[in-house]
């Protein structure tokens, strides 16, 4: 999700009022607010009556530019409850850019920086001290596979992994398996292994890179839905689907690895590259023959 709004009491992402509001598997991102004052970039929630559940999410990248306000989630009144998601790497103007209000939580989040907020109190909760925000270490927001862009982590190394719990689901965002666990990593007390957050991350690469770009027209417009497809030296194949501006992208790869990138789409030819990287590759673009 990924939208701005301005005025008072408003959120950039999505508002709710009065209602009873399941989100589970979802990534709200690059969401901005503007206004007066109580507003959120990412989600907020208002009204007594308003009960709100945040199940597997990831929140981030969104901005409030008014004080007082959350970059990232926010309660007005009525209940919010968290539960296994990332809050994390938002903004705004004051000393709470990822959370304000009071919230429930259910345990296994990782909120970046709780400032003055309420409720992510439960052993399994992480989050910034010090003044100083955990870092989930989360790529840019990408086609990582599925059929809608998301956020998945740098490496192995982030706090989110094998850190959550599943909370009954069976796969992530993109329909992936949930759970993959890592076996050099300890669960948390009380955790099935999954990954906290939208995205749980696949393979068992210690140290993996992400690479992605664009695929391009002749004249440089983005081309959405077309097949990007990733073989590595041993011959697996993975795959991924071009999303909005025609954005693909791949997490999870082994540092200095070979792979051959490949793109299939309808009306348009292709030639194939090979890649060896060593640190993370954004700007791998594919432009029509």
């Amino acid at each position: 999700m990924n939208t701005t709004d301005s005025g008072l009491g408003s959120a950039g992402g999505i508002y709710t009022e009065q209602q009873t509001v399941v989100i589970t598997n979802s990534t709200i991102s690059g969401n901005s607010a503007a206004g007066e004052t109580f507003l959120t970039g990412g989600m907020l929630n208002v009204g007594p009556l308003n009960n709100t559940t945040v199940t597997n999410c990831t929140i981030t990248n969104n901005s409030a530019l008014t004080n007082g306000s959350s970059g990232g989630l926010s309660w007005g009144n009525g209940t919010t409850l968290v539960r296994n998601s990332i809050i994390a790497a938002n903004a705004n103007n004051s000393s709470i850019p990822d959370v304000g209000g009071t919230f429930t939580s259910s345990g296994f989040n990782l909120v970046g920086n709780r400032g003055s907020s309420i409720g992510f109190t439960q052993p399994t909760d992480q989050f910034g001290t010090g003044g100083i925000a955990l870092n989930p270490m989360l790529t840019s927001l990408s086609n990582f596979g599925g059929t809608i862009p998301t956020h998945s982590f740098v490496n192995r190394s982030s706090p989110a992994i094998d850190k959550g719990n599943s909370s009954g689901q069976t796969t992530d965002a993109r329909g992936l398996p949930r759970i993959f666990e890592n076996p050099t990593v300890t669960n948390a007390t009380g955790g099935d292994g999954a990954d906290i957050g939208a995205v749980e991350l696949q393979g068992t690469t210690a140290a993996g890179i992400s690479i992605g770009g664009r695929v391009l027209t002749a004249n440089g417009k983005g081309l959405t839905n077309a097949i990007v497809t990733l073989t590595t030296a041993n011959g697996e194949t993975r795959t991924a689907r071009t999303s909005f501006k025609g954005r693909f992208g791949f997490a999870d790869i082994g540092s200095g690895e070979t792979v051959i990138l490949s793109v299939k789409s309808k009306h348009y030819q292709f030639e194939s590259q090979a890649l060896s990287a060593n640190e993370d590759v954004n700007n791998i673009n594919f432009t029509a023959q």
